[in-house]
């Protein structure tokens, strides 16, 4: 089996979150929407941290685990779209929190074994690959896999 981050940015993607839009790797927008918040896979340094350990020997059929995490980008809302700096703060954060609720309640994602908030995100001026300013924040994923051939 090899790795499946595909697969699972697949399976990110088919989650639920209300009033979000979620992407796959291959629907990444070059601008996003700006009538509808959007979660993508970053274009740059999606999949990082990547640690493998093995768990046995044996060329061909060793075992071992593999760490990593993956990073989505949350757009909100275009900068300037609000009367004041921090008028949809409080929405665009409960958004980012019912994506990561979402991920935190999986009970079995194809390709995976374990995922988990890498850390909470930080929340300020993002871009999209289109160079539009948006609020928003980066959200990463610390996925587990099990690698066995």
């Amino acid at each position: 089996m090899a790795l499946e981050i595909a697969v699972i940015a697949d399976s990110i993607s088919a989650l639920v979150v209300d009033g979000v839009k979620i992407c796959d790797m291959d629907e990444i927008p070059v601008a996003v929407d700006i009538r509808q918040p959007t979660i993508f896979p970053m274009t740059e340094g999606f999949a990082s941290n990547i640690v493998q350990t093995r768990m046995s020997y044996g060329g061909a059929s060793e075992k071992m685990n593999v760490e990593y995490d993956l990073t989505y980008r949350l757009c909100y809302a275009p900068l300037g779209t609000e009367r004041g700096l921090f008028a949809g703060y409080a929405a665009m954060v409960a958004a980012a929190y019912r994506f990561m609720y979402a991920v935190m309640k999986v009970g079995v994602m194809v390709g995976l074994e374990d995922i988990t908030l890498a850390a909470l995100p930080v929340f300020g001026t993002v871009v999209d690959a289109a160079g539009n300013l948006f609020h928003g924040c980066d959200i990463s994923l610390h996925c587990l896999e099990f690698v066995d051939d």
